[in-house]
C-alpha cells in the first residue's frame, strides 16, 4: 500500500491524472445513473436528447469534481508562493512544510535551504560588518595615540631647547659677562 501511495505523489503529473480520473469516473457515474433515471422515468423520449443532456450534467458534475481535486493542489503552490514572498521580504526564518515527494515538495525543500542560506549569509554579513567597525574604531585610536605621542614628544624637546635657547640668547646679547658666568650658562641644560 506504500509503494502504491508513493507512487501516486511523487509526481505532480500523476496527481494531475489521478484528479482526472476520479472526476471522470464521477462524471461516469452521474452520466449512467442520470441516464437510468431518465429512461425509467420516460422522461424526454427522445434519446438524443436524454443523451445530451446527461453527457451536459455530467460534464458539469466533471469540471466541479476536478476544480475541487485540484484545488487542494492549488492550496498547497498558494503556500509555497506566500513563503517565496516571505522569503523575499527578508524573512529567514521562513519554513515550508513538505507535504508531498514531488516536484512541488522539492521547491518547498529549495525555499527552505533557500531561506537558511541567506539567514547564515546575513549573520556572516552581520559579523563582517562589526569587525569592519571594530577595526575602524582601532585604527582611530592608534591614530589619535599616534598623534598624541607626537604631540608629548614635541613638548618634551621643546622645553629643554627653549631653556638651552633662552641660556643661549642671554650670553650671546650679553657680552661683558664674566668666564665664570659664561662657564655657568654653557653647563645648564
Amino acid at each position: 500500500m506504500q509503494k502504491i501511495r508513493h507512487l501516486f505523489v511523487t509526481s505532480f503529473r500523476w496527481r494531475i491524472l489521478i484528479n482526472i480520473s476520479i472526476s471522470y469516473v464521477v462524471a461516469v457515474i452521474i452520466y449512467g445513473l442520470l441516464s437510468i433515471l431518465l429512461l425509467h422515468m420516460n422522461i424526454l423520449g427522445n434519446t438524443r436528447v436524454r443523451d445530451v443532456i446527461c453527457f451536459m450534467v455530467a460534464m458539469i458534475f466533471f469540471i466541479i469534481s476536478f476544480l475541487k481535486l485540484i484545488n487542494i493542489n492549488f492550496h498547497y503552490i498558494n503556500q509555497i508562493n506566500q513563503k517565496i514572498q516571505q522569503v523575499t521580504m527578508g524573512d529567514y526564518d521562513t519554513y515550508c512544510e513538505i507535504e508531498y515527494d514531488d516536484e512541488l515538495g522539492m521547491v518547498a525543500a529549495n525555499i527552505n535551504a533557500l531561506a537558511n542560506t541567506l539567514k547564515h549569509k546575513e549573520e556572516e554579513s552581520a559579523i563582517l560588518k562589526e569587525n569592519e567597525r571594530l577595526a575602524y574604531d582601532a585604527e582611530r585610536n592608534a591614530e589619535k595615540q599616534k598623534n598624541e605621542l607626537i604631540t608629548n614628544v614635541a613638548h618634551d624637546l621643546r622645553t629643554p631647547l627653549t631653556t638651552i635657547i633662552g641660556y643661549l640668547d642671554l650670553l650671546r646679547q650679553n657680552k661683558n659677562l664674566d668666564s665664570d658666568k659664561v662657564q655657568e650658562y654653557a653647563n645648564i641644560g
